[in-house]
């Protein structure tokens, strides 16, 4: 029999079994989030001092002599990375072109490429600051029609709300290991 037959749920034809790569993977990403969301915690200072120096955490990649740990946080990052995006707040944090900030987009990323000469880069920067609302032209200006109507369906926040990083199988802002083991499972991670 088929292993990946084997582990899926009883109601879809398997077996039930927990896939152990899995089983693994889903704490690991639940700590990468937490890693990327408490920067200022002891052991992201720890890891972003010794492995980020010149860049990011997402943008970091596991190095020829890391340690286990760092190795397996980046295994956990990069199952993160399938469905993290970045909810709109004040917007100054987010990259318009290059973060996951689009939440109908297929990788939560704007899909299509900057325009020579666009004026903008940041999310801010096509928010009206005094209605907050979105800049419609500016976007109708820049932007294809259909992705400037999904533009304009993300809410902005009234207040000056930071810009957060949000993983799809979140309820009240927690990472539930059990959801994301079943995401995992089903995608054949």
């Amino acid at each position: 029999m088929n292993w990946e037959l084997l582990c899926k749920p009883k109601r879809e034809g398997g077996l039930g079994f927990r896939d152990p790569k899995a089983f693994n993977l889903a704490p690991l990403a639940k700590q990468a989030r937490r890693v990327l969301t408490e920067p200022n915690s002891l052991l992201s200072q720890v890891l972003f001092g010794k492995y980020c120096r010149n860049n990011t955490f997402l943008q970091s990649k596991p190095r020829s002599k890391c340690s286990w740990g760092w190795r397996s946080l980046m295994a956990g990052k990069e199952v993160l990375l399938k469905s993290l995006f970045m909810q709109v707040g004040n917007g100054e944090d987010i990259n318009f072109w290059d973060d996951p900030w689009l939440p109908n987009s297929h990788n939560h990323k704007v899909p299509c490429d900057k325009p020579l000469y666009c004026p903008f880069s940041r999310i801010w920067e096509v928010i009206d600051p005094t209605s907050k609302t979105w800049n419609v032209r500016l976007l109708d200006e820049w932007l294809p029609n259909n992705m400037v109507n999904d533009v304009k369906e993300i809410y902005i926040p009234q207040g000056d709300v930071k810009d957060e990083y949000i993983w799809n199988w979140e309820r009240n802002g927690f990472l539930l290991t059990i959801l994301q083991n079943h995401w995992l499972i089903t995608r054949g991670m």
